[in-house]
């Protein structure tokens, strides 16, 4: 994934099958989905609505469940990266494998 900002405005991304990030011939796998931003409908950065639903009472749109969820993937990412192989999330120890 990559991140525009600092508020994680996702500019663009694309999700792949599970399996090898690169194939034989070292070609890069047909990712199966693709983020469009300008076909999304504009939502407001997380800070904007952190602050807003201070103001409001509101849940906030990302909630402590789904931000633990966003914080692990970035941390599975970053593992991968400095590990150069791919990493999995056990979801019974909560732990990166």
């Amino acid at each position: 994934m990559v991140y525009d900002s600092i508020g994680q405005d996702a500019g663009r991304f694309e999700i792949y099958e599970d399996g090898p990030a690169w194939t034989m011939g070292g070609r890069k796998p047909e990712p199966i989905y693709r983020y469009d931003p300008s076909k999304a409908a504009k939502w407001p950065n997380h800070m904007e609505n952190f602050l807003e639903c201070v103001r409001t009472g509101q849940k906030p749109r990302c909630n402590e469940d789904e931000a633990f969820i966003e914080t692990a993937t970035f941390m599975m990412s970053v593992e991968s990266y400095h590990k150069k192989r791919q990493v999995r999330w056990d979801p019974r120890t909560e732990e990166i494998l």
